[in-house]
């Protein structure tokens, strides 16, 4: 609260001040023209002597009050809780605005305690059913291996490439309703980017070469610090997109790294559809399928939210290359901090 705002606010106030004493004047006027002067300049001396010093008095209490209270919301990070960090004040207003902020945060909190328990009830949830819709997937799986003597080879193609999609899809499920709590999951370790590349083209085996995918690995002899089941979800995730926006020619995915800025950069590039360059910048964007989504009756536009998601979590950076959308293909880009503690102190709420 600044002095101008302070002083138009007490206009009502003054104004009847003045009003009054302009009426003691018109009286002493009318019943002692002769001393009505001197008697006027009493009054108009006691009303500076007594009304002045309350209004500097109420001004510097508001002056602090305010003020100490803005400071205060500025340095919270959750600013839901500044009920909590109001100072007591003794002036009437102060004390509304200190039971209306602190009942209305008391409200807000009980309905975020509410929300976030249905939220936790129903992430269980999901994890019981995932982890028991496996049960009769690995029971159909392996009904579908012991009858493949007795189907034609397409038809086993098919099925065995169906059950490994749905498997895919289902781990999509658990590790998105894990997302906002994945540093509990974590197992931090040193991770050699040729070992991580064979182990994400080894869980896609079926698909990729169902799609006659041809795959090459260059200078991937770099050690990274990050978690391998959380990253081998993000390559299988960037391998499916692959696969499902890939264009009339085979499919080609390179791997290969390179160091710069003092980070290790993985890049996953293919010779898909590429990725129009209006695009770039929404591809990440929960439900965003794009311009080549009707290629894809399947796309749902929440696979590379996730996976940056999970980035975040992981303390790195997931990214399109700046020349991917030259022409056809498309490079992602993971990015890895060289030093193991900086990116410690990238991940949020762990302590590796």
């Amino acid at each position: 609260m600044n002095l101008r705002r302070f002083l138009l606010e007490k206009i009502p106030v003054l104004l009847a001040s003045l009003s009054f004493l302009i009426l003691c004047g018109g009286l002493l006027w009318a019943f002692l023209p002769k001393k009505w002067g001197p008697v006027l300049i009493l009054f108009v001396s006691f009303w500076i002597i007594f009304q002045v010093p309350f209004l500097i008095i109420e001004y510097v209490k508001k002056h602090r009050f305010y003020n100490e209270l803005f400071q205060r919301l500025s340095k919270l990070d959750n600013r839901n809780y500044i009920g909590e960090m109001i100072s007591s004040s003794d002036f009437l207003e102060a004390k509304l605005l200190e039971e209306i902020i602190r009942s209305c945060n008391k409200s807000y909190l009980d309905d975020l305690a509410v929300y976030k328990s249905a939220q936790e009830n129903y992430r269980e949830y999901i994890e019981l059913w995932v982890h028991e819709i496996k049960t009769p997937l690995a029971w159909g799986m392996l009904s579908l291996e012991n009858a493949q003597t007795e189907l034609r080879p397409e038809s086993f193609e098919m099925l065995n490439g169906a059950y490994e999609e749905i498997e895919h899809k289902v781990q999509q499920v658990l590790y998105y309703s894990r997302s906002n709590s994945v540093e509990k999951d974590f197992q931090m370790g040193g991770i050699c980017l040729s070992d991580l590349c064979h182990a994400a083209a080894r869980q896609r085996a079926g698909l990729l070469i169902s799609h006659q995918t041809r795959l090459s690995f260059s200078n991937l002899d770099r050690t990274v610090y990050s978690d391998s089941k959380w990253l081998l979800f993000i390559l299988g995730q960037l391998l499916d997109n692959a696969v499902k926006y890939k264009s009339s020619t085979q499919l080609l995915v390179d791997f290969d790294s390179y160091e710069d800025n003092h980070h290790i950069i993985l890049r996953i590039t293919d010779n898909g559809m590429g990725i129009p360059l209006p695009e770039r910048l929404h591809v990440f964007e929960k439900g965003f399928t794009g311009s080549h989504g009707h290629h894809a009756e399947k796309s749902t536009g929440m696979g590379l939210y996730i996976c940056q998601k999970l980035a975040h979590k992981l303390g790195i950076e997931l990214r399109i290359a700046s020349a991917a959308c030259e022409g056809k293909g498309v490079a992602f880009e993971i990015c890895f901090p060289y030093d193991k503690d900086l990116q410690t102190e990238l991940i949020p709420s762990i302590q590796v």
